[in-house]
């Protein structure tokens, strides 16, 4: 017994219910929703910046520096090496004269054999750490990048020994056309590392940049910017831009079921309340209708007590004509004299 009055209970205050029960999920995932929202603007922010510069038609440091040793008056013979290079160097040496040879048979001149006559291209790579957290095993991969002259690399993180060895490792990792770096230094937090090319001007092609991160860093977030050209690229996880956009709804529909459900619940049992209030009103009147003075009552007091309060219905339907002179009916419906 005591059970069924409680399952009756509940069922007369079910919205309540539902709005408790609502209420008290959404207090308690009030944690968990405020420690998403905050982990949003650091998804949005990327932890690398690898930013590249390409300068046209410059000239390496050392081979500025040959250029100053030729004397003054085989400055028609410099100028002929900057703009049409070397080939034909023994023919350029007949026309030179003493002290004015030795810095054409350097071996920078020798060096320069090897290269075209369209200058050189200089790529400053910057790569930027804005996060609180190391990354390591990071790649990176430039493209179209042809006959490397030298390299420097700059870094407040890096010792001598490791700048060496960085320097090296890009020299090795050059092929015909592109650099490979397969595995940078690890570039601790709010750090930064510069790298400085110099190499051949002679492809027209557009230089193309990737760099990855594995490893336990692979959710290393970077943008990738070059020739001002801006890329968003999530490192290892080309996804990740959907799952903020998946949890964004997933938390704005949690949020509407959590408040809406018992909106919807209330609205749902006011009109289901409004209906039952309706059906037993028209089944007093049928009562009524029939001379069954007693359960007309019964089911019009029913009514009332669900909610049905139209007593211009009431005072004007004449199936309760009869009833009107009973005091419960004037109890139960004020001022149905006037």
């Amino acid at each position: 017994m005591q059970m069924r009055k409680a399952s009756s209970v509940i069922s007369e205050n079910r919205e309540w219910v539902f709005s408790g029960i609502g209420v008290a999920i959404v207090l308690a995932f009030i944690p968990t929703l405020i420690s998403g929202f905050s982990k949003i603007p650091s998804m949005l922010v990327p932890d690398v910046i690898v930013r590249v510069q390409v300068v046209e038609n410059t000239l390496p440091p050392d081979i500025a520096e040959w250029f100053k040793k030729i004397p003054a008056a085989n400055r028609d013979a410099e100028l002929l090496y900057k703009t049409k290079g070397i080939s034909n160097r023994e023919t350029r040496k007949d026309a030179l004269v003493g002290d004015a040879l030795k810095p054409l048979i350097s071996p920078i001149a020798k060096k320069l054999d090897f290269y075209y006559n369209k200058g050189f291209k200089k790529y400053i790579v910057e790569l930027e750490n804005q996060s609180n957290k190391p990354v390591s095993d990071a790649k990176l991969r430039l493209d179209n990048v042809y006959a490397l002259w030298s390299a420097d690399a700059e870094g407040t993180f890096l010792s001598p020994d490791a700048r060496l060895q960085l320097i090296s490792q890009i020299e090795k990792g050059h092929s015909n056309d592109s650099i490979v770096l397969s595995k940078l230094p690890t570039l601790p937090a709010k750090s930064d590392l510069k790298l400085v090319l110099y190499a051949d001007n002679y492809s027209s092609l557009f230089n193309k940049l990737e760099f990855s991160v594995s490893g336990h860093s692979s959710d290393v977030r970077t943008v990738r910017q070059l020739e001002d050209s801006l890329l968003a690229d999530w490192a290892a996880n080309p996804h990740k831009p959907f799952e903020i956009i998946i949890f964004i709804l997933l938390i704005g529909g949690y949020s509407s079921w959590a408040f809406g459900m018992p909106i919807y619940h209330n609205k749902l049992s006011q009109i289901r309340r409004d209906a039952s209030a309706k059906a037993l009103y028209a089944a007093g009147c049928r009562f009524a209708y029939l001379r069954k003075d007693d359960e007309a009552m019964l089911l019009l007091k029913r009514a009332v007590d669900t909610g049905y309060s139209n007593n211009k219905a009431a005072l004007s339907d004449p199936n309760l004509n009869d009833l009107r002179n009973r005091e419960d009916f004037q109890n139960l419906f004020p001022n149905s004299k006037d």
